[in-house]
């Protein structure tokens, strides 16, 4: 990854980390300020990354105003991303206002669903690091004291010093995510309801799409680009989101023979199949999961930069990922992706207006949604059709030899079924192609994930025990609690 793409993720994760050494009681100074001294006196970072400071002193106009930057210092990024993922400039006001030891909690976002019937109003207690555990909002009052966010600076810097010299933007976004998504980013606001984790992995991602835009247009000067003229209406941004269609045709062709663990096992493979095609557009595209908004139920949202060379990616890995679906999966499920460009205006949700009046984020969603259900209705590329209508293409020509598999009812070499079978009961009568054996072998496995200590897995390509119709193989390891 480009050296310079990492600072500027590094110092968007750790531009508002002030707040939580304020909270701590351990500086008094404004956020700002008190965050790039405390990483500075505990030496929390290598040299190479000393531009990150700028990004924590100066990501507010009135010390950017008067900063003496370079014009393609990284904080000019930083700070429009920050109003960006903020939606307005609402940290201001913490530094004004003098609490005591108390501090709000964060709000379930539950509380403002349907208020005129939700009279309850739920936060979060603080996240004890327990991997096991669920945190659910109660109704209790709950309050923060300084020794909670002691607890949490404290973890922050052990963590730092122990990566220091091999820091990159992901490890320290799965730090940040552990400690601090149940406290709020800004606690002087109505609705207390964005955690602090949300609202710096946001604004890198975004700082992420800035740089890469401005790199492809070779824009430099950021301190014009972001600062003393800004056009908040460039579509700089791409809303990406994939899907799968006919998951539930998927999941539930199955016998009554082995019921279960094929079920388990197609379910569990779709859902490493959407976090491979995440991985594997991100790994492309220098970027990390950062940039991932979600990803849940063989579906999820990226956030890119608008370039054509990333739209030509898209496209490209659309078409592969059809490919191989229907080479080892037929019709049955269909890999839908589009994106959507959007602005910083757009994502701010009305950034420029002081009383927001329109839901653009959500009208921004419901584009791409709706782009989703028009894709789904004109499956595959006209080359793809092509091999669909031809009989004797690879995808439809049927051998002598094959007869159909007992499950998904796929032709299959002869061979290859008598061999799965006598792995199984012979009652069972069951003849399996080696996609249902697949599914059905790693059915077990994630079964028997319940009835051990094991809470871990690797995933390798073509290993010894590579199975060609899931493209990978998984050992599961055991984890040893410390």
């Amino acid at each position: 990854m480009d050296e310079k793409l990492i600072c500027l993720q590094l110092g968007a994760l750790l531009h508002d980390i002030g707040k939580i050494v304020r909270r701590a009681g351990l500086d008094s100074k404004e956020h700002s300020k008190a965050g790039s001294n405390y990483l500075k006196n505990n030496n929390l970072l290598a040299d190479r990354y000393k531009e990150i400071y700028d990004t924590i002193d100066y990501h507010h106009a009135k010390y950017l105003s008067s900063a003496d930057l370079k014009e393609d210092s990284l904080a000019y990024i930083v700070y429009e991303a920050d109003n960006i993922a903020s939606g307005i400039d609402r940290v201001k006001y913490e530094d004004k206002q003098i609490r005591g030891n108390e501090m709000d909690s964060l709000n379930s976002i539950f509380n403002v669903i349907r208020i005129e019937k939700n009279n309850l109003k739920k936060t979060f207690k603080l996240f004890d690091f327990d991997k096991n555990g669920f945190n659910m909002p109660t109704s209790n009052s709950i309050k923060l004291i300084n020794s909670d966010y002691k607890k949490i600076i404290d973890h922050i810097k052990d963590n730092l010093n122990s990566f220091k010299e091999n820091i990159n933007p992901e490890k320290l976004a799965i730090v940040l995510e552990a400690c601090c998504s149940y406290f709020p980013s800004s606690s002087y606001v109505d609705t207390p309801d964005i955690s602090y984790y949300d609202h710096v992995k946001l604004t890198a991602a975004i700082s992420a799409c800035f740089y890469l835009y401005d790199k492809e247009n070779n824009i430099q000067n950021f301190k014009e680009e972001y600062f003393s003229d800004i056009d908040r209406n460039k579509k700089k941004f791409l809303l990406v989101s994939g899907e799968f269609s006919g998951i539930q045709n998927f999941i539930y062709t199955i016998s009554s023979k082995m019921a279960m663990k094929s079920l388990r096992g197609r379910s569990f493979y779709l859902e490493l199949f959407a976090e491979h095609i995440i991985d594997e557009i991100l790994s492309t595209l220098e970027l990390s999961r950062i940039n991932l908004l979600y990803s849940g139920g063989s579906h999820f949202y990226l956030l890119l930069p608008n370039t054509e060379k990333i739209k030509e990616i898209l496209d490209t890995y659309k078409e592969k990922i059809n490919n191989f679906i229907l080479e080892k999966m037929g019709t049955i499920i269909y890999f839908e992706m589009v994106y959507t460009e959007t602005s910083a205006e757009e994502l701010g949700n009305g950034l420029s207006k002081e009383i927001k009046t329109e839901n653009k984020v959500g009208e921004l969603f419901r584009e791409t949604s709706s782009k989703v259900s028009k894709g789904k209705l004109s499956r595959y590329s006209l080359e793809q059709l092509k091999e669909l209508f031809d009989e004797n293409s690879s995808l439809n020509k049927i051998y002598s030899y094959t007869e159909e598999c007992t499950i998904c009812k796929k032709a299959e070499d002869e061979s290859i079924l008598k061999k799965n079978a006598l792995d199984f009961d012979e009652e069972e009568g069951i003849e399996l192609c080696s996609s249902c054996r697949g599914y059905i072998d790693l059915g077990k496995e994630v079964s028997s994930l319940y009835y051990s200590n094991n809470d871990k897995f690797i995933i390798e390509k073509e290993c010894e025990n590579f199975i060609s119709a899931l493209s990978f193989s998984i050992s599961f390891i055991t984890y040893e609690k410390r």
